[in-house]
């Protein structure tokens, strides 16, 4: 296998998959794009304005039903309220490689988020994390 012929470490990577062999993550320890090479994820923050609070969750509401039941490369879309401030929301999206997440972009729930976006809702500039996964 690819792994077998490249890892500096082929004892490791046979000791985790004794333990587990089903797992896809193979030898991370010393091959770390082994696992979940190809997936994207991101990580914001919005600071929504108090009087927009209500659409703001009906359009993310929105978005959320899209993503989850049309976009086959959205793999997770998760978001919520801070325990802090209930004004404050936080997201964490996972996509298949960088297709998924211009796929989301490009979706027509996308387009009414991106409406919304327009008319200044939010009381500062998000917080985004892009990254992808190993």
């Amino acid at each position: 296998s690819y792994h077998g012929r490249l890892c500096p470490k082929p004892r490791l990577q046979s000791f985790l998959r004794e333990r587990d062999p089903v797992s896809l993550w193979g030898c991370r320890a010393c091959c770390p794009r082994r696992g979940n090479f190809g997936i994207e994820f991101c990580m914001r923050s919005r600071y929504v304005k108090p009087d927009r609070r209500e659409e703001f969750l009906k359009v993310i509401a929105n978005n959320k039903i899209g993503t989850d039941t049309k976009e086959p490369l959205a793999l997770e879309y998760t978001w919520g309220v801070s325990k802090e401030d209930p004004n404050t929301f936080h997201f964490q999206e996972k996509y298949k490689g960088e297709e998924g997440f211009k796929a989301h972009q490009a979706a027509p729930h996308f387009a009414k988020w991106e409406e919304f976006v327009s008319t200044d809702p939010f009381t500062k500039a998000p917080e985004v994390q892009l990254f992808e996964a190993y």
